[in-house]
């Protein structure tokens, strides 16, 4: 049987820590990067974050991104099938209810006449927008957003930086994802079979391993690597090649899953974005900040050799991982420290609550009278107007 044919896992994993496991959902009070801002024009584009659809679409007269609910909130149509009528608005494909970009309030039932009751009642739920390196950035939790800034690395915000991305949609846990990157172990067996690291001598195993802050990051430390060893009964591995070349990298991670990898070439940059408890966005980015002359090198190089052999095999090697591994009970061996470090952080760092756990969607509608709330709303149907 091969990878491909191997069947998904049935029984999800579970863990020592009950409050990490009920953030399977993920972290909604933190800003995630969702789509390359350049990929974001007037045709609208539908995704799925937190197990609710979003339409992002770029209003050309206002000049920004907006993010609305991706479901019309009169026959649950997606929005994202319609078209824009009236300039800072977009009308539902099925009857042409009419929406306001950036407050989600319904303007208009284009069908039901200009004098529509309904209109000015209603209102979709709307999500704050930011864009950032390149990245359009949404927040979906409760309250007031923290700045932007506060969720996106400082190196990706400095001037003069060429950042190359891929995003892509992978199936697994976000949870467990972030755990494979900062997996301390993995990568000494897993990653000997890459392209993309087929020149490294990995060592084999590492002692004294630990795990410190630095500001926002985890970050893993170790007194000695250890290239070969004789394993008793078993011999010598791993064997020597000559023409490998001993490596080691450093490997970082934060919150709310943002990974970090710092290489001689570029520093990597992968962001888990949870879509729903079993699957997951890859936001994978690879930056370096070089004059103006040698961008269009990186860029070269990037195409030519590092996304299939970085971005898409070495990566994917870890993605396979999180896709079929992480089922039934588990039982953690002494590398893991890295791992209960993560945990630790998720379950008593998540922003705005005070259990580590994840605050609940926002309801699909609630009743109005008056001004208009912040969430989606809805409101019953004047006698006259259900025929």
């Amino acid at each position: 049987m091969t990878k491909s044919q191997l069947p998904p896992p049935a029984e999800k994993q579970t863990t020592a820590w009950p409050k990490y496991d009920a953030l399977e959902a993920g972290l909604r009070n933190y800003w995630y990067p969702v789509l390359q801002a350049k990929r974001v024009g007037a045709k609208p584009v539908s995704r799925q974050l937190f197990g609710e659809r979003i339409m992002f679409i770029r209003d050309r007269a206002a000049g920004k991104v907006f993010a609305v609910r991706d479901r019309c909130l009169h026959r649950g149509t997606p929005l994202s099938l319609g078209m824009q009528d009236f300039p800072g608005t977009f009308s539902c494909v099925y009857h042409g209810w009419c929406y306001d970009l950036a407050t989600g309030e319904l303007r208009a039932a284009l069908t039901d006449g200009p004098n529509c009751r309904i209109a000015g009642k209603l209102r979709l739920r709307t999500y704050p927008v930011a864009e950032r390196a390149g990245l359009v950035f949404i927040y979906m939790g409760e309250g007031e957003p923290p700045p932007v800034e506060e969720d996106i690395p400082e190196e990706l915000l400095e001037p003069g930086r060429m950042m190359c991305c891929r995003i892509s949609t992978q199936a697994g846990n976000w949870r467990f994802a972030v755990e494979n990157h900062f997996d301390d172990a993995h990568a000494q067996y897993l990653h000997r079979s890459g392209v993309f690291s087929f020149f490294w001598h990995i060592p084999a195993y590492k002692t004294g391993i630990r795990v410190v802050r630095e500001g926002k990051w985890l970050d893993r430390r170790f007194d000695k690597l250890h290239w070969e060893a004789d394993y008793p009964g078993l011999g010598h591995w791993p064997k020597h090649r000559w023409w490998k070349r001993r490596s080691y990298l450093r490997v970082k991670v934060r919150m709310p899953g943002i990974g970090a990898v710092h290489y001689k070439e570029f520093d990597a940059f992968k962001f888990h974005v949870p879509i729903d408890d079993r699957n997951f966005r890859f936001v994978q980015v690879v930056s370096k900040k070089l004059p103006a002359w040698r961008r269009p090198i990186f860029w070269a190089q990037y195409w030519l050799y590092r996304r299939w052999a970085y971005h898409v095999q070495f990566n994917n090697q870890d993605v396979l991982m999180t896709k079929y591994s992480h089922t039934g009970p588990e039982r953690l061996f002494g590398p893991d420290i890295s791992l209960v470090a993560w945990r630790k952080m998720c379950v008593g760092e998540a922003r705005g609550s005070d259990d580590g756990l994840a605050p609940q969607a926002a309801a699909d509608a609630v009743e109005i009278s008056g001004s208009l709330p912040a969430d989606e709303e809805t409101v019953e149907l004047p006698a006259d107007s259900r025929g």
